[in-house]
């Protein structure tokens, strides 16, 4: 799924079969159905070839969102941010800069290797 409209780039990473997905993606598509144009929104699946970095950094978190090339938030909207709004203003500032992130970005790959480490004692 890839909307091409306005300079503030939604991307959510994604694989089949992910319910919580599909829920976000629900409320991007119905954001742009009430008049939320001026951004795109690209949908990544991790599992395509080519996406092996992305699959081993987010395979335990998606959908993983991110604004402007920037990590926003993991799993579900933010309960208590006003994600809607936020979009409308950056649309309205020229799509622009970043959103303040929720939460840490995942890295299942790294945080894997750690785990290597110290089960080798290194």
């Amino acid at each position: 799924m890839h909307w091409e409209e306005g300079p503030l780039h939604i991307r959510m990473y994604t694989k089949g079969g992910c319910t919580l997905c599909d829920v976000v993606k629900a409320g991007f598509s119905s954001l742009r159905d009430e008049g939320g144009e001026g951004f795109t929104f690209e949908s990544v699946d991790i599992t395509d070839v080519g996406n092996e970095n992305i699959y081993e950094k987010y395979k335990y978190d998606i959908p993983v969102v991110t604004a402007n090339d920037s990590y926003w938030f993991k799993h579900r909207f933010p309960k208590d941010v006003d994600w809607e709004g936020e979009i409308r203003q950056k649309v309205k500032d020229g799509g622009g800069g970043e959103f303040e992130s929720i939460g840490t970005e995942p890295d299942a790959g790294r945080m894997e290797r750690k785990r290597e480490c110290k089960e080798c004692g290194d």
